[in-house]
Protein backbone atom coordinates (compact mmCIF):
# COMPACT_ATOMS: atom_id res chain seq x y z
CA UNK A 1 0.00 0.00 0.00
CA UNK A 2 1.80 3.15 -1.48
CA UNK A 3 1.25 5.96 1.29
CA UNK A 4 2.40 9.63 0.94
CA UNK A 5 3.17 11.22 4.22
CA UNK A 6 3.88 15.01 5.01
CA UNK A 7 5.72 15.42 8.07
CA UNK A 8 6.92 18.36 9.98
CA UNK A 9 8.55 18.26 13.54
CA UNK A 10 8.19 15.35 16.60
CA UNK A 11 4.40 14.37 15.51
CA UNK A 12 5.59 14.07 12.00
CA UNK A 13 8.53 11.48 12.68
CA UNK A 14 7.07 9.40 15.12
CA UNK A 15 4.13 8.65 12.43
CA UNK A 16 6.96 8.01 9.92
CA UNK A 17 8.35 5.80 12.32
CA UNK A 18 4.92 4.11 13.33
CA UNK A 19 4.11 3.54 9.95
CA UNK A 20 7.82 1.79 9.13
CA UNK A 21 6.60 -0.69 11.70
CA UNK A 22 4.14 -2.02 9.47
CA UNK A 23 5.57 -4.27 6.52
CA UNK A 24 2.49 -3.72 4.45
CA UNK A 25 2.92 0.11 4.15
CA UNK A 26 5.39 1.62 1.97
CA UNK A 27 5.96 5.25 2.56
CA UNK A 28 7.06 8.73 0.69
CA UNK A 29 7.92 10.74 3.20
CA UNK A 30 7.64 14.72 2.33
CA UNK A 31 8.31 18.03 3.14
CA UNK A 32 8.07 21.35 1.99
CA UNK A 33 11.59 23.04 1.57
CA UNK A 34 10.03 25.85 4.23
CA UNK A 35 9.99 22.76 6.94
CA UNK A 36 13.34 21.35 6.69
CA UNK A 37 15.15 23.24 9.77
CA UNK A 38 12.29 22.34 11.46
CA UNK A 39 12.51 18.77 11.57
CA UNK A 40 15.48 17.01 13.73
CA UNK A 41 15.67 13.93 11.74
CA UNK A 42 15.27 13.78 7.79
CA UNK A 43 14.37 10.39 6.51
CA UNK A 44 16.66 9.38 3.67
CA UNK A 45 13.55 8.93 1.37
CA UNK A 46 12.61 11.78 1.75
CA UNK A 47 11.11 14.36 -0.98
CA UNK A 48 10.99 17.52 -0.89
CA UNK A 49 8.41 20.00 -2.73
CA UNK A 50 8.31 24.05 -3.32
CA UNK A 51 4.90 24.46 -4.69
CA UNK A 52 1.69 23.02 -5.30
CA UNK A 53 2.62 21.56 -9.24
CA UNK A 54 5.43 20.25 -7.98
CA UNK A 55 3.57 18.29 -5.34
CA UNK A 56 0.94 17.24 -7.97
CA UNK A 57 3.79 15.89 -9.91
CA UNK A 58 5.11 13.81 -7.35
CA UNK A 59 2.00 12.24 -6.26
CA UNK A 60 1.06 11.33 -9.52
CA UNK A 61 4.31 9.40 -9.71
CA UNK A 62 4.32 7.95 -7.04
CA UNK A 63 0.31 6.96 -6.69
CA UNK A 64 -0.14 6.72 -3.35
CA UNK A 65 -3.90 5.13 -1.87
CA UNK A 66 -3.43 7.21 1.02
CA UNK A 67 -1.78 10.86 1.26
CA UNK A 68 -1.84 11.32 5.07
CA UNK A 69 -0.80 15.18 6.75
CA UNK A 70 1.24 14.84 10.26
CA UNK A 71 1.42 18.52 11.36
CA UNK A 72 2.59 20.11 8.06
CA UNK A 73 0.91 23.49 7.88
CA UNK A 74 0.92 23.04 4.26
CA UNK A 75 -2.76 23.98 2.58
CA UNK A 76 -4.11 21.32 0.58
CA UNK A 77 -5.84 22.70 -2.15
CA UNK A 78 -8.97 20.38 -3.97
CA UNK A 79 -6.11 19.40 -7.12
CA UNK A 80 -3.81 17.87 -4.72
CA UNK A 81 -6.70 16.22 -2.29
CA UNK A 82 -8.59 15.24 -6.15
CA UNK A 83 -4.96 13.57 -7.04
CA UNK A 84 -5.48 11.20 -4.48
CA UNK A 85 -7.91 7.98 -3.45
CA UNK A 86 -8.05 8.99 0.18
CA UNK A 87 -6.45 11.36 2.86
CA UNK A 88 -5.92 11.66 6.68
CA UNK A 89 -5.42 14.67 8.36
CA UNK A 90 -3.59 14.51 12.11
CA UNK A 91 -5.05 18.06 13.43
CA UNK A 92 -3.98 19.52 16.69
CA UNK A 93 -7.59 20.78 17.87
CA UNK A 94 -10.76 19.12 19.34
CA UNK A 95 -12.93 20.00 15.91
CA UNK A 96 -14.69 21.75 15.24
CA UNK A 97 -13.08 24.30 17.72
CA UNK A 98 -9.65 25.54 16.88
CA UNK A 99 -9.98 25.35 13.03
CA UNK A 100 -7.10 26.77 11.38
CA UNK A 101 -3.38 26.85 13.12
CA UNK A 102 -2.24 27.75 16.46
CA UNK A 103 -4.91 25.53 17.61
CA UNK A 104 -3.68 25.92 21.02
CA UNK A 105 -3.24 29.20 21.47
CA UNK A 106 -6.83 30.32 20.16
CA UNK A 107 -8.52 27.53 22.12
CA UNK A 108 -6.76 28.45 25.27
CA UNK A 109 -7.61 32.01 25.13
CA UNK A 110 -10.73 31.67 24.85
CA UNK A 111 -12.13 28.65 26.55
CA UNK A 112 -12.61 26.21 23.77
CA UNK A 113 -12.46 22.35 24.20
CA UNK A 114 -8.81 21.51 23.99
CA UNK A 115 -7.72 17.65 22.42
CA UNK A 116 -6.96 16.14 18.66
CA UNK A 117 -8.87 15.01 15.53
CA UNK A 118 -8.01 12.53 13.17
CA UNK A 119 -9.98 13.65 10.34
CA UNK A 120 -10.57 13.53 6.57
CA UNK A 121 -9.17 16.79 4.24
CA UNK A 122 -12.05 18.44 1.81
CA UNK A 123 -11.60 21.83 0.08
CA UNK A 124 -13.33 23.64 3.31
CA UNK A 125 -10.57 23.71 6.18
CA UNK A 126 -10.59 21.45 9.07
CA UNK A 127 -13.99 20.53 8.16
CA UNK A 128 -14.17 16.77 6.93
CA UNK A 129 -15.47 13.20 8.27
CA UNK A 130 -13.57 12.30 11.50
CA UNK A 131 -12.07 9.16 11.86
CA UNK A 132 -10.78 9.48 15.83
CA UNK A 133 -10.60 13.00 18.41
CA UNK A 134 -10.26 13.18 21.90
CA UNK A 135 -10.81 15.59 23.68
CA UNK A 136 -7.95 16.01 27.02
CA UNK A 137 -7.98 18.66 30.30
CA UNK A 138 -5.00 20.13 31.38
CA UNK A 139 -4.23 20.95 34.42
CA UNK A 140 -5.55 24.38 35.39
CA UNK A 141 -3.30 27.70 34.56
CA UNK A 142 -1.55 25.14 32.31
CA UNK A 143 0.93 27.66 29.74
CA UNK A 144 0.53 27.47 26.21
CA UNK A 145 3.79 25.11 26.04
CA UNK A 146 3.01 22.97 29.04
CA UNK A 147 -0.51 22.03 26.82
CA UNK A 148 1.49 21.78 23.57
CA UNK A 149 3.28 18.50 25.21
CA UNK A 150 0.45 17.26 26.85
CA UNK A 151 -1.41 16.86 23.41
CA UNK A 152 1.21 15.84 21.35
CA UNK A 153 2.17 13.09 23.94
CA UNK A 154 -1.84 12.40 23.33
CA UNK A 155 -1.47 12.59 19.68
CA UNK A 156 1.71 9.71 19.57
CA UNK A 157 -0.44 7.07 22.20
CA UNK A 158 -3.42 7.16 19.73
CA UNK A 159 -1.79 8.18 16.27
CA UNK A 160 0.03 4.62 17.35
CA UNK A 161 -3.21 2.66 17.63
CA UNK A 162 -5.68 4.07 14.99
CA UNK A 163 -3.70 5.14 12.10
CA UNK A 164 -2.83 1.76 10.99
CA UNK A 165 -6.35 1.01 11.22
CA UNK A 166 -7.80 4.11 9.57
CA UNK A 167 -5.14 3.01 6.67
CA UNK A 168 -6.06 -0.59 6.95
CA UNK A 169 -9.85 0.69 5.85
CA UNK A 170 -11.06 -0.94 9.91
CA UNK A 171 -11.40 2.31 10.94
CA UNK A 172 -14.63 3.94 9.32
CA UNK A 173 -15.13 7.45 9.77
CA UNK A 174 -18.38 9.73 11.46
CA UNK A 175 -19.80 12.42 9.92
CA UNK A 176 -18.45 16.22 10.06
CA UNK A 177 -20.21 18.16 13.51
CA UNK A 178 -22.71 20.73 12.34
CA UNK A 179 -22.23 23.49 13.28
CA UNK A 180 -22.78 27.27 12.67
CA UNK A 181 -19.86 28.45 10.09
CA UNK A 182 -20.46 31.99 10.97
CA UNK A 183 -20.59 32.10 14.69
CA UNK A 184 -17.12 33.18 15.97
CA UNK A 185 -15.95 30.23 17.99
CA UNK A 186 -15.64 27.91 14.94
CA UNK A 187 -13.82 30.47 13.22
CA UNK A 188 -10.27 29.65 11.13
CA UNK A 189 -7.49 31.26 13.06
CA UNK A 190 -4.49 31.88 11.19
CA UNK A 191 -0.82 32.77 12.18
CA UNK A 192 -1.19 36.50 11.35
CA UNK A 193 -4.18 36.46 14.34
CA UNK A 194 -1.87 34.93 16.80
CA UNK A 195 0.80 37.18 16.54
CA UNK A 196 -1.69 40.28 16.52
CA UNK A 197 -3.33 38.49 19.63
CA UNK A 198 0.19 38.02 21.47
CA UNK A 199 0.26 42.55 22.32
CA UNK A 200 -2.99 43.58 24.22
CA UNK A 201 -3.35 46.55 25.65
CA UNK A 202 -3.36 46.47 29.40
CA UNK A 203 -7.32 48.21 29.27
CA UNK A 204 -8.73 46.19 26.60
CA UNK A 205 -9.93 43.52 29.47
CA UNK A 206 -12.98 43.28 31.11
CA UNK A 207 -12.17 40.41 33.49
CA UNK A 208 -9.60 38.77 34.78
CA UNK A 209 -10.28 35.50 33.63
CA UNK A 210 -9.86 37.08 30.36
CA UNK A 211 -6.28 38.79 31.17
CA UNK A 212 -5.41 35.20 32.95
CA UNK A 213 -6.68 33.03 29.56
CA UNK A 214 -4.74 35.25 27.72
CA UNK A 215 -1.49 35.01 29.26
CA UNK A 216 -1.47 31.51 29.60
CA UNK A 217 -2.64 30.82 26.12
CA UNK A 218 0.40 33.01 24.50
CA UNK A 219 3.36 31.40 26.87
CA UNK A 220 5.52 29.49 24.84
CA UNK A 221 8.83 29.06 26.40
CA UNK A 222 11.26 30.09 25.82
CA UNK A 223 10.31 31.26 21.78
CA UNK A 224 7.25 33.66 22.51
CA UNK A 225 5.44 35.54 25.17
CA UNK A 226 2.51 37.43 25.48
CA UNK A 227 2.99 41.31 25.61
CA UNK A 228 1.00 43.83 27.72
CA UNK A 229 0.92 47.51 26.09
CA UNK A 230 0.97 49.80 29.07
CA UNK A 231 1.24 53.81 27.95
CA UNK A 232 2.87 52.52 24.53
CA UNK A 233 5.15 50.43 26.32
CA UNK A 234 5.62 46.47 26.20
CA UNK A 235 6.01 44.54 29.03
CA UNK A 236 6.73 40.66 27.87
CA UNK A 237 5.02 38.42 30.25
CA UNK A 238 7.61 35.74 31.09
CA UNK A 239 8.81 33.05 33.64
CA UNK A 240 5.65 31.85 34.62
CA UNK A 241 6.93 28.31 35.57
CA UNK A 242 8.91 29.77 38.31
Amino acid sequence: MNIILFIKGSVGLFTYKTLLEHSDFSILPIVHRKNIEALSFLPPECISFSDESDLISIIQEYSPLWLVNAWSDFIFTPEVLGSVKHNVNIHPSYLPWGRGSDCTSHCLEYNYPIGFTFHSMTSSLDDGEIYFQKQIYPPQFSTGDIVQSLLIEEIMVHLKKYLPLILRFELSPRAAPVYDHTDKCYAINTRKMTEAARVRSHDTFDTVDELINWILAHHFSPNSFPQLLIRHQKFSIQRLHD
